[in-house]
This record gives C-alpha cells, structure tokens and sequence, in this order.
C-alpha cells in the first residue's frame, strides 16, 4: 500500500521548520562572532574622558631622554661655575706677596777675595765688602786691587782691565783686556793659579756657579796651556785658610 497524501504533507512541513530552525542558528552563531570581534567582552569600555586623561597625562610627563638632558646639563652648569671660584682663589693667592719677594737685597755682601800663597802651593782669600748692586764687577775690581795681606800674593798680570762682566744662568762672563795674556807665558801652575783666582773668588757670589773667562771679547779656547773654552766651576782643593 502507498503512503497518504496526508503523511507526506507532514513530513514536508516537519523538514521546512528544521531548516528554518537550523538557519536561526547559524544566523544568531555569525552575529555573536561579529558583535564579539567589535566589542570585546570581559573588559571595562574605556570612555573618551579617561582616554584625554591619559593622553594629557603623558604629554605632561618628560620622557626618560628629556630627564637625563635636563640632569646632564644642569650638572654641567654646575661645573663650569666652579673653575671661576678656583679662578679667583689662585687670583688672591697669587697677590700674596712670597717670603722671597718680600725679603730686600742686601746692599752689600762680604765675600772672600783669593790670593795665592807665598809658595804658590795653595790660594787663600781675604774678607771685603763690596757693593751688591754688581756683585761680580765689584769682586773682580777687588781681586784686581791685589791682598793686604804681605803673605799672599797677587797673579793676574799688572795692568789687566776689566772690559764686561755680567750673570747669565747661573754663569758669570767676565771679559778682560789682553794684558791678562801676559800670565799665559809661565808655566801651567802660574796659568792655573791665575783662572782659578778669578773662578773660586767669583763663585764666592750666590748667584754664580760657575766662571767663563773671555779675552778681547772673545773665546779665545786656551790660557797658554790650560783650557778655558767652556765654564769652569769651582776647586776647593786649590783653596787653604
């Protein structure tokens, strides 16, 4: 036997409303996905006022570059003040005047004069007082003078002048006429006995430490047979009180 028209009219009804049904899903499926991806659930919205909070907030707010800028530059303020604090410090102590600079050059000076002994073995000196105003001119004049003394005896030829003296580092140059030439002819213990009367005499003087000998003006490299080309110092061993 077939079935009724009537059955099959209800089954055809029965299979549009599942249809219909199934579509009402999918329908309401696809718009909880749209309404989900445009507002999100589980969060607080966030209002337009609190958004201009935080905006204007961070604008208030330095950044972390503009911070150490402003922390480098005041310290650099900082220091560049206090080399003029140093500045004028050293000023007011540079005005203070020095022990040396306030002590007052000694008008005059004693000083030993060498003469040579009546044995020509050894050269003793003679106190004199000279003016401090050129102490090495004056201590050559003095030592030109010859001793007091009748047991020393003087060497430098008679008639010997002083042309020029003066002190160039530590160095005194004292520059004599060629008469002084004429002690050159005896022997080399003549000839060293004249210098080193000149060079123990002037070394006398703090401001000497050693002693050029110029003759004429000039270098002239020997003393008959001793060498005076270049500065001689002081020899204690020539010297007997």
């Amino acid at each position: 036997m077939g079935k009724s028209p009537r059955r099959k009219k209800q089954s055809k009804g029965f299979l549009g409303k599942l249809i219909i049904a199934f579509l009402i899903i999918i329908t309401i499926v696809f718009a909880w996905l749209i309404l989900s991806s445009i507002i999100p659930f589980g969060k607080e919205p966030v209002t337009v006022e609190e958004t201009t909070k935080e905006e204007a907030s961070e604008q208030e707010q330095p950044t972390t570059q503009e911070t150490i800028e402003e922390t480098t530059q005041e310290i650099t303020e900082e220091t560049t003040e206090e080399p003029e604090e140093t500045t004028e410090a050293t000023e007011g102590t540079t005005e203070e005047p020095t022990t040396e600079e306030t002590q007052e050059k000694p008008a005059e000076i004693t000083i030993l004069i060498y003469f040579s002994d009546d044995q020509a073995q050894y050269m003793k000196g003679e106190y004199r007082t000279i003016s401090n105003d050129d102490p090495v001119k004056n201590a050559v004049n003095e030592l030109l003078k010859g001793p007091n003394s009748a047991n020393l005896y003087a060497l430098i030829p008679e008639g010997t002048k002083l042309l020029n003296a003066e002190v160039k580092n530590d160095i005194a140059y004292v520059d004599f006429s060629s008469d002084i030439l004429k002690g050159a002819t005896g022997g080399s213990i003549l000839q060293r006995f004249i210098i080193y009367t000149i060079v123990n005499t002037l070394t006398e003087i703090d401001e000497v430490d050693a002693v050029q000998i110029l003759i004429g003006g000039k270098n002239v490299g020997t003393f008959g047979d001793f060498e005076i080309s270049t500065p001689l110092y002081r020899d204690i061993n020539m010297i007997r009180q």
